[in-house]
């Protein structure tokens, strides 16, 4: 045997030692614990979890698609096991996180047993992702003033953009497809779930776990109407996550019908399309619907140089066109109400106004409140946020989130650096339209960008699981594609 055979079947040996010993540790320990059973069973697995992780990346990676869908599922099934507090609330969501610092620590180890470590373009991922993080975790940091609990809150705003060197650094040659139709797989259920909850309402168990006060959560259960969450945490969450996959599928449909027909493929994209646009509809969310039509649109626009420019000229003016005049059109809100159908909980829910008014809101103090526009931000903005100002202070969309937070020097710098990369990736996307895949490349960028107009009208996305994650793995497979040559594991 040479030394790495050797090594490997140490590693298989301690790994099945482990596992065995852990096994009987952990059903000794859930059985006899006084804590939710369940998010013990859960915390336990991450002892499991990790190691796979860092040994068998290719495992690790599918494990961390396949939780990302269900976790805050299995925080509402807890109810079936015992009391539930804040703590078994974290040790459900810390999973994600956990698999993630495993798959990264894991590779970073091969690549030293190999003798190597980042090429020229992951050096770039790299200072990009401390870059960010950085500036994620400072912007946290002046607003929460407690070391420890920015890092709990700023995590989830960082962590997943590591997707972007794990992606790179898998070794065999990522099939984009591949991975794309696990992901729908992955997801279909919680868009059939999300439909069931809009046709039949909320389960008891779900009622039940809102009402113990162990989330920020209980808004959306005591609505006029309930919102479909499906297996995810918000409506908003789950909505935007459906618009998501109805642009990924989208590509997917789009490059079937450039092949020679099969029935199997052909039909399977197709109802999967179908089926995030039905979830899409029937969670009720306005944004998610402009999120839709804005996908199609980008999947569109995004096959040539001179449509794209068009794209994002036409978004720029509409946003411009309603921060200049979101004071006249917070006036005349009422009037539009009343030409929009109501009647049942059903409709006032899919047709109510009064959530846009809050971000007119925010529009309209970006051009009447100078306290937004400084240099390097404005900390009591922050600290009237924090304490749910709706007078002139408060925002409900990224830019004036941004200006509050960075000045108008970063918002600059966070405007030129989204120009250069988006600039620099649709060159290099348009580069590879003869790619047999390309309109999932298409869909790759649309889906993110999507995430970025909402965003900007809205609020800031980035910080809510799964969305997060999407974001950053679709950014990260469409990097791999076209920056790294080197094949990688899955």
């Amino acid at each position: 045997m040479n030394p790495f055979e050797i090594r490997n079947l140490a590693v298989k040996f301690l790994i099945i030692f482990s596992a065995i010993f852990l096994s009987v540790f952990l059903l000794i320990s859930v059985i006899s614990t006084d804590r939710n059973q369940l998010s013990s069973l859960i915390e336990f697995s991450g002892y499991f979890l990790f190691p796979i992780a860092v040994f068998f990346p290719r495992m690790g990676f599918i494990i961390l698609l396949i939780i990302s869908g269900y976790l805050d599922f299995s925080k509402r099934l807890m109810v079936f096991f015992g009391d539930i507090g804040w703590l078994d609330v974290i040790d459900v969501l810390k999973l994600s996180p956990i698999c993630l610092s495993g798959l990264f620590l894991g590779l970073i180890f091969r690549r030293w047993m190999e003798g190597s470590f980042f090429s020229k373009i992951e050096w770039r991922f790299a200072l990009f992702i401390a870059g960010y993080s950085l500036v994620t975790f400072v912007s946290y940091y002046f607003q929460i003033k407690n070391l420890f609990s920015t890092i709990a809150v700023s995590t989830n705003g960082f962590v997943y953009c590591f997707l972007i060197l794990i992606v790179s650094m898998l070794k065999n040659e990522i099939k984009i497809k591949n991975i794309a139709v696990l992901l729908v797989c992955i997801y279909i259920p919680c868009a059939c779930y999300g439909i069931f909850q809009f046709l039949f309402g909320i389960a008891d168990f779900e009622y039940k776990f809102f009402s113990l006060g162990v989330t920020t959560q209980r808004l959306y259960i005591y609505d006029t109407f309930h919102r479909a969450f499906g297996t995810l945490s918000t409506p908003g969450a789950y909505s935007t996550t459906m618009v998501v996959f109805f642009v990924l599928t989208l590509g997917l449909v789009l490059d079937e019908m450039k092949k020679t027909f099969s029935l199997v493929p052909r039909l399977f994209y197709v109802s999967s399309c179908g089926l995030f646009f039905i979830a899409t509809i029937t969670s009720l969310n306005r944004t998610a619907w402009a999120g839709a039509i804005i996908g199609i649109f980008a999947v569109i626009f995004f096959q040539s140089k001179y449509r794209t420019i068009t794209f994002y000229s036409i978004i720029s003016f509409l946003f411009l066109m309603i921060v200049l005049n979101a004071s006249w059109l917070l006036l005349h809100m009422d009037d539009a109400q009343k030409l929009l159908p109501t009647g049942n909980n059903t409709k006032e829910a899919a047709f109510r106004l009064g959530t846009y008014g809050d971000r007119l809101v925010g529009f309209k103090n970006l051009t009447t409140n100078p306290k937004f526009w400084t240099l390097f931000g404005d900390k009591e903005i922050l600290q009237s946020q924090m304490e749910g100002d709706k007078g002139e202070n408060f925002s409900h969309d990224a830019v004036s989130t941004m200006l509050a937070r960075y000045g108008i020097v970063g918002l600059i710098l966070g405007t030129v650096l989204l120009f250069l990369s988006l600039y620099k990736t649709h060159e290099k996307l348009l580069s590879l339209k003869k790619d047999r895949d390309f309109n999932l490349l298409i869909a790759c960028v649309s889906a993110p960008v999507v995430i970025i107009i909402l965003g900007v009208f809205s609020g800031y996305y980035l910080s809510t699981f799964p969305i997060n994650l999407l974001f950053w793995l679709l950014i990260s497979l469409l990097l791999r594609r076209i920056y790294v040559e080197r094949s990688c594991d899955v």
